[in-house]
């Protein structure tokens, strides 16, 4: 797939999840090789990034870069811990 394709596909996936149809996201997923699996997740978490925490995924700060790093980071762990 083309890296514009894979993009759709992201963008698919947040639509999806947005109406609520979480069990359709595997279909979405289905016919991806490991790849495209990857810049698909890759993606979304650029999207994620750039509306969680807008001035790090700018990427014109690199502290802002980091603290932003490390708010993800620490929220893993809360997730993480939650999830043991």
């Amino acid at each position: 797939m083309t890296n514009e394709q894979l993009q759709a596909r992201a963008l698919a996936i947040v639509a999806t999840v947005a109406e609520d149809r979480h069990t359709d996201v595997d279909a979405l997923l289905a016919d991806l090789t490991a790849e495209d699996t990857a810049t698909v997740v890759a993606a979304l978490a650029a999207l994620a990034l750039r509306c969680w925490l807008p001035s790090a995924a700018a990427g014109t700060d690199p502290a802002a870069r980091q603290r932003g790093a490390q708010r993800v980071r620490q929220q893993l762990l809360v997730v993480e811990h939650n999830a043991a």
